[in-house]
């Protein structure tokens, strides 16, 4: 059985290997660590993660941003989401995704996005599941 907590610093190199996985890239390890350690003390970003006996197995992450206008509450962004291939349909990613809600909540977010592609089949697929809805995004890159 796995369960759902905040992420270790001692796990990084783990999630560094899940993520490359999942997004077919290579993480540059030194700089994901200097930011998970400035960012991890940060009230507005949340480092989650699955473990199985003691093992990382799953990643992901929530920005919270502060709204100045419109909105007295702030909004949540679902980032990194991945999960170790073997542990993919097992519950994993909704568990995650669970306890990122929650967390956005606790905070009195407004609403929550996640940010993914129409490939990731598995992700949709738990997006769907929990009703989001799917809005338009545009992206530039730099």
């Amino acid at each position: 059985m796995f369960k759902v907590e905040r992420t270790k610093l001692e796990d990084l190199e783990q999630i560094a290997k899940i993520y490359d996985q999942a997004f077919d890239t290579t993480t540059d390890f030194a700089k994901m660590k200097k930011n998970f350690k400035k960012l991890n003390k940060d009230n507005d970003y949340i480092f989650i993660s699955a473990y199985e006996n003691q093992r990382c197995i799953g990643f992901a992450h929530l920005v919270i941003t502060q709204d100045i206008f419109e909105r007295t509450n702030p909004f949540a962004t679902f980032w990194s989401f991945c999960v170790e291939e073997s542990y993919r349909n097992k519950g994993v990613g909704t568990a995650i995704l669970a306890y990122a809600e929650t967390e956005a909540r606790k905070r009195c977010c407004e609403f929550m996005k996640l940010t993914t592609r129409d490939e990731r089949k598995a992700c949709v697929a738990i997006c769907e599941k929990r009703k989001y809805r799917k809005s338009i995004c545009y992206t530039i890159d730099f």
